[in-house]
Formats: C-alpha cells, sequence, structure tokens
C-alpha cells in the first residue's frame, strides 16, 4: 500500500543498486553517470529538496566527509555537547554541514 503524501514529503521508496561485472568493465563509470542522471532527475521534480552538482562536487563532499568516531556514535543521548557548543546541533553543524540543513 502506497504511503499517503505529506506536504513537503517524499512518497518514493529508497532503491538500492547493485552493479556487478568483470573487472575494468564499466562498472564506475556507469555508477557515476547513474548517479548524476539521478541528481539531475531529482533537481528537476522536486527542486525543494536538493540543491543543483556540478559533476565532480559529489566527489568534493565525498573527500570533505569525517566519519564519527565510535565515542560519538555510541554515546548516550542527553549528555552535555561538546565544549565551544552551545548544543549539539551547532556541533552537528559543524562536523557534518549537511546534517541539519
Amino acid at each position: 500500500m502506497p504511503a499517503q503524501a505529506v506536504a513537503g514529503e517524499r512518497t518514493t521508496r529508497p532503491t538500492m543498486y547493485v552493479m556487478v561485472g568483470l573487472p575494468a568493465s564499466g562498472k564506475t563509470t556507469r555508477a557515476r553517470e547513474h548517479e548524476a542522471e539521478r541528481v539531475t532527475a531529482r533537481f528537476a521534480t522536486e527542486p525543494g529538496t536538493t540543491f543543483e552538482l556540478g559533476p565532480q562536487d559529489p566527489h568534493a563532499y565525498r573527500a570533505l566527509f569525517q566519519a564519527p568516531t565510535q565515542d560519538e556514535v555510541w554515546s548516550p543521548a542527553g549528555g552535555p555537547p561538546p565544549s565551544g557548543h552551545p548544543t549539539w546541533t551547532s556541533r552537528a553543524a559543524e562536523r557534518w554541514p549537511t546534517s541539519t540543513s
């Protein structure tokens, strides 16, 4: 049964793509092309939920990604934010800018 649409909410379910093939057969190239196609399509159909990216932007953002430490992943919620941050949201916005937008 399809989900009921709520204003501003996406109604499509996530899709996982699995790519298989021989080495050097073009899997990575096709995956990058497909990624660009999906980003372009989403920007065209849902401009308020995303922003336009150039071909190299995803690679630049991946290079900036900082994985959380084990302490950050497993620490219980409710503790005080790190020093220099009035809230956990301000900490998240600094460390992972897209997590709070």
